[in-house]
């Protein structure tokens, strides 16, 4: 989707505002707080608790801990991870795939 606010054009979600002085809208990306704090992250955890870490979700280029897993404990934690390496989950193929083009069995 693409956000009018920030003109984010891979927006996961966006929220309209229609007020008196006009319309207002903003993503995920350009204020996280107007989705509320029990807003959880699309990713994959099926992990238990304590810190994990995923050596495909490393930090950047640039970075002082450059190539080295970065840490997460939570679906939130796992999905700002992604954020800082630059990375999406391609998703499944039945629940959620982008890419997926056969019948659902």
């Amino acid at each position: 989707m693409e956000c009018r606010g920030c003109k984010n054009t891979q927006a996961i979600r966006v929220k309209t505002v229609y007020k008196f002085e006009g319309i207002e809208e903003t993503c995920d990306s350009c204020k996280p707080k107007s989705f509320g704090d029990t807003f959880l992250p699309d990713v994959w955890y099926g992990y238990g608790s304590g810190e994990h870490s995923e050596e495909n979700i490393a930090y950047p280029r640039g970075h002082e801990k450059e190539g080295q897993p970065i840490p997460f404990s939570s679906k939130r934690g796992k999905a700002e991870a992604m954020k800082l390496a630059g990375i999406k989950e391609a998703g499944d193929k039945i629940h959620g795939s982008r890419f997926y083009t056969g019948l659902n069995k």
